[in-house]
């Protein structure tokens, strides 16, 4: 779909925002936009009102300033939205009252601390490690990849390296008596070529039997 128009208007790209154009554009039409060169029209983009945007933008709380500078950059008027009486409703829709609202009491519930969870990395604690085991042995049916080899897998990422790359690496081969501390075992660490595949100790979590 290409852009243009009499004034040879064209509607300019960036491919960081693209996609929040395309779905934008998406939601007002009902459709799926796919393709990061896919341009729209002068017409199409005038044609977008605030709703719009506000839709656009409930459906992605987090992120709300990025997602309308996102969408700003590629429509053709760049002056706040106005609406007066006997006056056509012209402008930036994403710089409407409607929108703006939106953006302040999404602000003010993260300061107040009502908005969603933080998904900041944190350890793993022993009952979330118990649950994903019981997950995987729980399956229905003869599923070998499910019941035996991913359990497996997490049993020996967690007692060994806690890395799932590293584990991707290790040879059936690899564990061993290890040379230090008879009771436990030891595995090559293949997860960083400057270690020489060098011996690590197990690490097993206190009184814990699986």
């Amino acid at each position: 779909m290409k852009g243009g128009g009499e004034d040879m208007w064209d509607m300019p790209m960036k491919e960081e925002y693209h996609a929040h154009i395309r779905g934008l554009m998406g939601l007002a039409h009902g459709c799926i936009y796919r393709g990061k060169e896919m341009k729209f029209t002068k017409a199409q983009l005038l044609q977008l009102k605030p709703k719009h945007v506000y839709n656009y933008l409930c459906l992605k709380v987090s992120s709300l300033e990025y997602y309308k500078k996102a969408i700003s950059f590629f429509l053709p008027n760049s002056h706040p939205w106005v609406e007066m009486p006997g006056t056509p409703a012209h402008g930036n829709p994403t710089r409407s009252k409607l929108v703006n609202n939106l953006v302040a009491k999404v602000r003010l519930a993260e300061t107040r601390g009502e908005g969603k969870d933080t998904q900041a990395t944190r350890p793993l604690e022993m009952i979330e490690y118990k649950a994903i085991l019981s997950t995987f042995r729980a399956t229905p049916g003869p599923i070998l990849q499910m019941k035996v080899k991913n359990p497996l897998m997490v049993l020996y990422q967690w007692h060994l390296i806690t890395r799932i790359d590293d584990v991707c690496n290790f040879k059936v081969s690899d564990p061993r008596p290890h040379p230090k501390w008879q009771s436990g075992p030891s595995a090559l660490d293949r997860g960083d070529e400057r270690s020489k595949f060098q011996p690590v100790c197990c690490r097993l979590w206190p009184n814990h039997t699986e």
